[in-house]
């Protein structure tokens, strides 16, 4: 076997244009299938994200915001009623079925100029340690400094979102007579959030100390918790959390987990159906591309066949020149999605307008390698059916047609 992909190089390298008809067709399917297995990854992600931001199992809120409790709280609009979070979370802890909880506390509306934006915008506090209902919807880093905010897009995150990577741009806002430097901005929620500035809640905690605009509330103060529980435990929760907790509003979340599932359903399969109708198209290129190289090759098979090579040695070596071909081209069609995809990353931020999730170092290679072995793999196979016929007939047969 060594010998025949020795010898299927050889032939490759001298026979370069009929080598580069099929490596360039394995290399077009790669690039297809790579970049369907990629935005299928990302649209994966990016359902658990907006999940995380709009699916909290529970919400806890200060008492009488109940009715409100649902996509209001999720909006950032400032609310002046609060809780102690102290007390709350130190009952939360003790319940077993939570599995997760996050704070923000609403603190001002104020006019200000974000990323050459004018309006009002409401600023919100949340701890980024805890948090999964922002982060999620922020693209690449979540590391936040004291000194650093996140944007809504109708914040002004519209302009921000295609450049927050860039750091020779910074972009300063003034909150509470305090510089901060935009470190990022969300996609789009479709909720309040898009006119949202948010900040770290310590940071808020400390401003509330210094500011007097501020002084109205409490360095404990906490407006809204979201909690997340083991699975069908939620009005089980509620029910402990009511009894153990005075003075607040427990909702249930408004089950959009199991509406988005349902929404995205139908849009996987499609994304599913597409990859195998881009395999068989492969597979049938494939074969037909073989078939003629084959057909063009009769007169050097017949050759082999009259020098006493074995049936079985051609047949190892031209499937070995099947595999190298098509490993190349998969590999170089592979390195060419990821190229476009990384580097257009901003582009089609803009025109998805989507959290869309990439795909980490890790899960980006899996991606790659399964990508480049499905594509060798099926290129194999598709050789085998015009090699398996072409064999099927007798070797003098085929010297006889070579040499005509």
């Amino acid at each position: 076997m060594r010998i025949a992909i020795q010898f299927a190089w050889k032939i490759i390298k001298e026979k370069r244009l009929r080598a580069f008809l099929l490596g360039g067709s394995t290399a077009v399917a790669a690039f297809l299938l790579f970049t369907s297995f990629f935005f299928i990854h990302s649209m994966n992600a990016s359902v658990i994200a907006i999940v995380g931001r709009l699916g909290a199992d529970i919400i806890v809120v200060p008492k009488g915001l109940g009715a409100n409790a649902g996509e209001n709280a999720l909006s950032g609009a400032v609310s002046k009623l609060y809780f102690d979070e102290k007390d709350v979370t130190r009952k939360l802890s003790e319940i077993d079925d939570i599995t997760e909880w996050t704070g923000q506390l609403f603190l001002e509306t104020i006019s200000t100029s974000c990323c050459g934006t004018m309006g009002d915008f409401p600023v919100v506090a949340f701890d980024p340690s805890s948090d999964f209902t922002l982060k999620s919807f922020m693209p690449g880093s979540q590391q936040l400094e004291e000194d650093e905010i996140v944007i809504g897009v109708h914040a002004g995150g519209d302009r921000f979102l295609y450049h927050y990577d860039d750091e020779y741009i910074k972009e300063k806002v003034m909150l509470f007579h305090q510089p901060f430097f935009v470190k990022n901005a969300l996609f789009p929620t479709g909720t309040g959030a898009d006119e949202t500035i948010f900040m770290r809640l310590d940071t808020a905690r400390k401003l509330i100390l210094m500011n007097r605009s501020l002084q109205h509330i409490s360095p404990t103060a906490i407006s809204a918790i979201y909690i997340n529980t083991t699975p069908h435990t939620e009005v089980f929760v509620k029910q402990q959390i009511e009894i153990e907790v005075e003075d607040v509003d427990v909702v249930l979340g408004k089950g959009l987990k199991d509406q988005l599932k349902q929404q995205v359903l139908p849009l996987k399969l499609l994304s599913y159906v597409m990859v195998g109708v881009a395999l068989l198209l492969t597979l049938l290129q494939v074969a037909t591309l073989f078939t003629a190289l084959i057909q063009e090759r009769q007169k050097e098979i017949g050759i082999l066949f009259a020098l006493g090579v074995l049936k079985r040695q051609i047949y190892q070596l031209l499937l070995s020149e099947a595999a190298i071909v098509s490993f190349i081209g998969s590999f170089v069609g592979v390195v060419t999605s990821l190229s476009i995809l990384y580097d257009r990353q901003t582009l089609l931020y803009m025109i998805f307008q989507l959290p869309l999730v990439f795909p980490n170092f890790q899960t980006t290679l899996v991606i790659s390698i399964t990508t480049i072995l499905t594509i060798t793999f099926c290129t194999i196979l598709a050789a085998i059916f015009p090699v398996y016929s072409f064999f099927s007939r007798e070797p003098y047969e085929v010297i006889r047609e070579g040499d005509s």
